[in-house]
């Protein structure tokens, strides 16, 4: 019986993915990541393209398995997380505009909504990114309504991204102390070494401070699909990710206060695949470690098509608390 529930489990991945012996052509474009099936669910991140094969929207949603969207009936089959659309003028291979739309699912209503809305203006010198313009307004919970409903900000606020580029790093900086009082600065570092990521920083200051790091290991000699991407140099410090809810992966572990999610993700600036790498932070709560060991399928391109995530999740002490793994198809434009 397990065998075949496993079959049932990676239908969409086999369905999603490609024959190995797809074409000869070597500018073959990535056309979706999918996830394989949890609780009915799979996870989805799409790309599309303009005549000079420019990315024009990174698309991220959930859909549902046939027989599972009619036990929800007043669920959307597919459901967008995030929409991301880029902007060009004339024949330039960088974006100048990149808008990002994210939605949050009401769970009175039972309706989508858009969560926050942002423009960012890529600024070029050189031709290297130097630094962003940002104009971002966003729904939030409103602190004076005791219900704690959704409060809608009409208002525009505007910051200032400052980026440094060095032959060893690209250190990634966001201002946002005009949102008020208490600061919330963030900063992000990216450290390279043979244009690959070895190590990748995100420091958070607000209220309270978080530290995340991500720290790839070990390298595959196929092609990341996303290296080839035009707008691979301007989201340098940036990676695609899948996020699943960490408390539903424990085993025989106290939950903690606050809900973390569990993070895998692909770069842009690595031009192979990164075979090993773990994910670890610091906040108010607790330190955690996400180890991962990712095995590939490829096609005759050396383009991955399936994949395989061994995640092993560690405990403060260091002890391995659960393993999970977790599988993605890839599927290529023809």
């Amino acid at each position: 019986m397990k065998p075949f529930l496993s079959i049932l489990i990676l239908l969409p991945l086999f369905s999603n993915s490609q024959n190995l012996s797809i074409g000869a052509k070597q500018d073959r474009l990535i056309q979706s990541i999918t996830s394989d099936t949890i609780n009915g669910k799979y996870k989805e991140i799409l790309f599309s393209y303009d005549l000079l094969k420019r990315v024009t929207s990174i698309t991220e949603r959930t859909s549902m398995t046939e027989d599972s969207s009619k036990k929800f009936t007043d669920q959307l089959i597919t459901d967008t997380s995030t929409i991301q659309q880029f902007e060009y003028k004339a024949e330039q291979k960088e974006p100048f505009l990149r808008r990002t739309t994210s939605f949050y699912f009401d769970e009175k209503e039972k309706k989508w909504f858009w969560q926050a809305y942002e423009l960012q203006y890529f600024i070029y010198e050189n031709g290297k990114r130097v630094r962003d313009s940002m104009l971002h307004k966003s729904r939030a919970f409103s602190l004076l309504d005791k219900r704690h409903e959704w409060d809608f900000d009409t208002t525009f606020k505007t910051y200032i991204t400052n980026i440094k580029q060095t032959d060893s790093a690209f250190y990634y900086m966001c201002d946002k102390t005009n949102y008020g009082y208490p600061m919330n600065l963030y900063t992000r570092s990216i450290v390279q070494h043979e244009n690959s990521i070895s190590q990748l920083s995100a420091h958070y200051f607000a209220s309270f401070q978080i530290i995340s790091n991500s720290f790839y290991k070990k390298f595959d000699e196929a092609i990341n699909p996303f290296n080839q991407l035009n707008i691979a140099t301007v989201l340098a410090n940036e990676k695609l990710s899948f996020s699943f809810d960490l408390n539903k992966v424990r085993v025989n572990y106290e939950p903690t206060a606050r809900v973390h999610t569990l993070e895998l993700n692909w770069l842009f600036l690595n031009k192979t695949n990164a075979l090993n790498y773990y994910n670890e932070g610091i906040d108010l709560y607790y330190n955690y470690k996400h180890n991962m060991e990712v095995s590939y399928i490829y096609n005759q391109l050396k383009l991955p098509v399936f994949c395989s995530i061994n995640i092993s999740l560690l405990d403060n002490d260091g002890e391995v608390y659960a393993r999970k793994k977790r599988n993605f198809s890839f599927r290529y434009i023809q």
